[in-house]
C-alpha cells in the first residue's frame, strides 16, 4: 500500500442462517531491508528494601539482539524518591558507551551496539527518607532503525524504604532443596538472609528435588 503496510483480512464472512460479519484486518509494516533490530535492557540492584537515605547501586545492561547494528541508541532513566549520583559505563563484544562516566539520571546517553554487543551502566543512587524508590531505564532505536519488539525496551526496579530487619532462613534435615523469595533476595543453600524494610512482606517458597521432601516451616513461619 502507499503507506508501506501489508494488509491481511478485512473481509466479509457469511453462511446459511448466520449473519454476515467482518473478518479481522491484520497489518504488517513494510520496512527497508537491513533496518530492523531488537534492543533489550535489564536492571538489578540486588535488594528489595533500603534504609532511609540509604545507598543503592543499579547494574543496567543494554544489549542488541539483532539483526542490525545500531549507532546512537539513546538510553534514559526516570527516578522517584531517589537521588541519582555518579555512574560509569563499559562495553563488551564491541559495545561502545557515548560517555564512560557521568552523574545524575541518564538522559539520552547514546550508545553504539553491533549485533550481540552490550553496554553496562553502574548507577549509584541515594534513597529518600521514606516511601518507595522507583526507577525505570529505557533504550530506543535510533532514527532510521525500526525496533522489532518494544516489550523489552524498558526495565524498572522498586524498593521499599524503612528501618531494615534481617530475615534469616536456616534449613534442617538430611534432604536437599532450596528456599527462594518474592521480592528476590533469598536463594538458600544451608542458610541465607536478606534485609527487609520494617513492616514489609516476603513470600518464601520451598522447593524439594526428587528424593527429598519438604516437611514444613518452624520458627516465625509455621505450617506445612
Amino acid at each position: 500500500s502507499p503507506n508501506n503496510k501489508l494488509n491481511h483480512g478485512n473481509y466479509n464472512n457469511s453462511g446459511t442462517g448466520a449473519s454476515t460479519f467482518l473478518g479481522p484486518l491484520v497489518q504488517n509494516n513494510v520496512i527497508a531491508s537491513g533496518s530492523l533490530t531488537d534492543l533489550a535492557i535489564s536492571v538489578n540492584d540486588g535488594v528489595s528494601s533500603v534504609a532511609p537515605n540509604g545507598a543503592l547501586t543499579y547494574v543496567v545492561t543494554v544489549t542488541n539482539l539483532g539483526p542490525t547494528a545500531v549507532t546512537g541508541a539513546p538510553v534514559s532513566q526516570t527516578a522517584s524518591s531517589l537521588t541519582v549520583g555518579s555512574w560509569t559505563c563499559s562495553g563488551s563484544n564491541g559495545g561502545v558507551c557515548g560517555n564512560a562516566t557521568g552523574s545524575g539520571a541518564l538522559s539520552g546517553e547514546l550508545v553504539n551496539l553491533p549485533v550481540g554487543a552490550s553496554v553496562t551502566y553502574t548507577v549509584n543512587a541515594t534513597a529518600a527518607a521514606s516511601g518507595t524508590t522507583s526507577t525505570v531505564f529505557s533504550v530506543a532505536a535510533p532514527a532510521g532503525v525500526t525496533e522489532s519488539s518494544s516489550a523489552n525496551n524498558a526495565a524498572g526496579d522498586t524498593n521499599s524504604i524503612g528501618v531494615l530487619r534481617q530475615l534469616t532462613v536456616t534449613k534442617a534435615g538430611t534432604g536437599t532443596g532450596t528456599v527462594s523469595s518474592v521480592p528476590a533476595g533469598l536463594n538458600c543453600g544451608a542458610s541465607c538472609g536478606m534485609s527487609v524494610a520494617n513492616g514489609g512482606q516476603v513470600i518464601l517458597t520451598a522447593s524439594a528435588p526428587a528424593g527429598s521432601i519438604f516437611t514444613g516451616w518452624t520458627g516465625a513461619c509455621t505450617g506445612t
